[in-house]
């Protein structure tokens, strides 16, 4: 996080130094908030949006008085939630010794997930004037997004696991439910924190806002904007609750982003922005 500051700042002092010699240098400072979410598809989950923001810097090159090309660097936060009822699933397992269903049913079921980006965008922006020295602008296009940092957090989940012996030694069908020890019976779980691995997301971006001009070459301006990932940013999948041989009692808790619960996961963001911007010659 620290290197990623001194990029900004270094950005923005030469962004400066451009600024006051060329026009068709234009350089931002801004800040976003609004809704930020991990958007997905499924049948089984429902899904909770959640709030974030946006810090960056944009520096735009002129290509006439009305288009130029925007680029820049921006720091994103996501959060989303995700809740359940009931779930029941099973799967073939091993217990060090012998081959056996593992079965669960997964119920009350909650869950938070946050993740952090650094955005590069690429947009064609065009504007023109408003109200005499003001501007109005728009911008499209897109943005690649590289996963710093995402984590889940589960709050609470009650599980009923059971392990299905298919003629077990010989004689006849075996289930057992009860041998905690063996990571069968009723679990409960609270407060249990693990990271994410996402891929890194292509997300369209569209938009639009007014510059107020302050100076000959500066200006505050407001915005709204949205930005909606165009790829599925999972990296494969894994079983809600994962029987672990090792240690059968403390099984394995994922995340339903990394389960075949959850599709098409992708970012999402539309809110308001303010900046302030220098050059440009505007």
């Amino acid at each position: 996080m620290k290197k990623i500051l001194m990029l900004l700042f270094a950005f923005f002092l030469v962004g400066s130094v451009l600024a006051q010699n060329e026009s068709k240098h234009e350089f931002s400072l801004f800040g976003a908030f609004g809704m930020s979410t991990i958007k997905y598809s499924s049948s089984t989950v429902v899904r909770g949006s959640g709030t974030g923001g946006t810090l960056g810097l944009g520096y735009n090159y002129s290509l006439n008085k009305q288009w130029s090309l925007k680029t820049g660097l921006e720091l994103s936060t996501y959060s989303s939630a995700a809740s359940f009822s009931n779930y029941p699933s099973s799967y073939p397992s091993n217990d060090g010794q012998y081959d056996f269903d593992f079965r669960t049913i997964v119920s009350n079921y909650r869950e938070k997930q946050g993740a952090k980006f650094l955005s590069i965008p690429l947009q064609a922006q065009f504007q023109s004037g408003l109200l005499k020295r003001n501007l109005f602008y728009t911008a499209v296009g897109f943005k690649l997004a590289l996963p710093l940092s995402a984590d889940y957090n589960i709050e609470n989940t009650e599980m009923k696991n059971s392990g299905f012996y298919p003629v077990w030694s010989g004689e006849e069908d075996l289930v057992l439910s009860t041998q905690k020890f063996m990571g069968f019976g009723a679990f409960k779980r609270k407060g249990l924190e693990a990271a994410l691995d996402f891929k890194p997301a292509c997300i369209a971006a569209l938009e639009a806002g007014i510059k107020w001009k302050t100076r000959k070459t500066s200006s505050v301006y407001t915005a709204v904007y949205f930005d909606l990932g165009l790829n599925d940013i999972k990296k494969g999948e894994k079983n809600l609750v994962q029987y672990n041989a090792q240690d059968p009692e403390n099984f394995d808790n994922n995340s339903v982003l990394e389960t075949d619960l959850t599709e098409k996961i992708r970012p999402m963001a539309f809110g308001l922005k303010l900046g302030f911007t220098f050059g440009g010659g505007i």
